[in-house]
């Protein structure tokens, strides 16, 4: 659970200031942050990628924070132009090393792909003409 502070007035990384609320504490960011990330990937000893050390390390793709944030995911924060918000994000998240959450298991996609492909063999050949 979030530890709620108060918003403030103004960001400590773009120096831009309002009257209202415009910005989180950026602890309550990466919290967020960090929570979404864990519904897909996982540090890879958690999530059983196998570890080879004659083939060179895990035997599936193993991705840093900095990696996963920018490359991956494609986090946009358009306002950090050096990098220094990028740079506390990644920091600030515990796990230094990730990979799929569940590497053995179908993605959403594949499995919609091959329901479809059997559908598609079911309707062509065995039910062509009883439906």
């Amino acid at each position: 659970m979030l530890n709620r502070r108060p918003p403030a007035s103004g960001c400590s990384f773009c120096a831009r200031r309002a009257r209202r609320e415009i910005a989180a504490p950026l602890d309550d960011v990466i919290d967020l942050i960090e929570r979404g990330i864990s519904e897909h990937y996982d540090n890879p000893d958690n999530a059983g990628v196998p570890w080879e050390s004659a083939e060179g390390g895990y035997q599936f793709a193993a991705y840093t924070t900095d990696e996963l944030l920018s490359d991956m995911i494609g986090l946009d924060l358009p306002r950090d132009n050096d990098g220094t918000l990028l740079k506390a994000i990644v920091e600030g998240i515990d796990n230094e090393l990730w990979s799929e959450a569940h590497p053995f298991s179908l993605t959403p996609e594949q499995r919609l792909s091959i329901s479809w492909e059997q559908y598609c063999e079911y309707v062509k050949f065995k039910r062509r003409y009883f439906f």
